[in-house]
């Protein structure tokens, strides 16, 4: 919202709160990104170790194939969707009634934005959070063919067969556990804690109370959380990668690629014009202002060349006769001194 002065002019800055309500939320919801966005990337970088690579297609199956980073990502991804009770939920409803404080009072049209843009994005939130535990947990190769070759109606005598795989989750899970030390496994597993525990950090004593939360916009919220996260998976289903994006049409697929025109938008509205200004202030630089310092050390220089030539370069009688004058009065102070 934008911040009113005691004399009632508008402050240049927007925000998600108000004078009333203080900056609380937003400082909740910078503790909670700390928690589980260390989380998240200390467990990238964890898994990036292992398959060498962060692309997506290279740590895609991760969490199948190292299960002991599994629970990491998973409570990761669902406090940055904002389920509860994880910690990311807590902070986001807090933000929400913050917003929503202001646009109901005296924020004007900049709170309704502000409640809009954070009520938008809890949904898209959830939803690329499913697409990406649904890429990172996906089977592996040898899961796949697992499947494949058990499905149907045969009668399974024992296990014997499934050994192999056990083997290979074992190494999974060693490898794992070998390719971090113990003070960093230490602190991801704080992190983990944390992101589920850290939202008893809200009832502390310390944090302004005056956000009220409203009960039926924290359920639309959470309704609207869980549709576009559902869509994302119904969309997954059928597809090799499990990845939803698989689905949208190529020709949309590429044009998000190339940022929807925003970037070439960007250049022509913004970079083209502020590259010219910036051409043109050099060149006034340059060719104007500096010119005048240029011209007036020419000009010095030619001054100077002009009295040099006009000056004759033998001592005159004159000088001469002003310079023994000189010493005659020096000699004649010290004899009478």
């Amino acid at each position: 919202m934008v911040h009113r002065q005691p004399g009632g002019a508008h402050a240049g800055r927007l925000a998600a709160a108000t004078p009333q309500t203080g900056p609380d939320a937003a400082t909740q919801h910078l503790l909670a990104h700390a928690w589980f966005k260390a989380l998240l990337f200390l467990s990238a970088g964890w898994l990036g170790v292992l398959v060498g690579g962060t692309a997506m297609a290279v740590v895609a199956s991760g969490g199948r194939r190292y299960r002991v980073l599994r629970r990491r990502f998973a409570w990761g991804l669902l406090a940055l969707a904002g389920v509860p009770p994880f910690v990311g939920f807590v902070s986001k409803e807090l933000v929400l009634g913050t917003a929503e404080t202001g646009a109901v009072g005296a924020g004007g049209p900049a709170s309704v934005v502000v409640l809009a843009a954070v009520g938008a994005s809890a949904p898209l939130t959830a939803a690329y959070c499913m697409r990406a535990w649904l890429v990172l947990d996906r089977p592996t190769l040898a899961q796949q063919h697992a499947a494949t070759y058990h499905a149907g109606p045969v009668e399974r005598i024992d296990d014997f067969f499934d050994e192999p795989q056990v083997v290979h989750e074992a190494e999974g899970v060693e490898r794992a556990e070998a390719a971090i030390t113990s003070s960093a496994r230490l602190g991801t597993t704080v992190l983990t804690l944390m992101t589920l525990l850290g939202s008893v950090v809200a009832l502390l004593p310390v944090w302004r109370s005056d956000v009220h939360l409203n009960v039926q916009l924290l359920l639309a919220t959470l309704v609207l959380m869980a549709a576009a996260a559902l869509a994302v998976w119904f969309a997954a289903r059928g597809v090799r990668t499990r990845d939803a994006a698989a689905r949208v049409p190529a020709r949309l697929s590429l044009a998000a690629e190339r940022g929807l025109g925003a970037d070439y938008a960007y250049r022509l509205v913004v970079a083209t014009p502020v590259l010219a200004l910036a051409r043109a202030v050099t060149w006034f630089d340059g060719e104007v202002l500096d010119a005048w310092v240029r011209g007036a050390g020419a000009g010095a220089r030619l001054v100077g060349r002009a009295g040099d030539l006009l000056t004759p370069r033998r001592v005159t009688p004159s000088l001469a006769g002003v310079l023994g004058g000189m010493l005659l009065v020096v000699l004649v102070a010290v004899v009478t001194s």
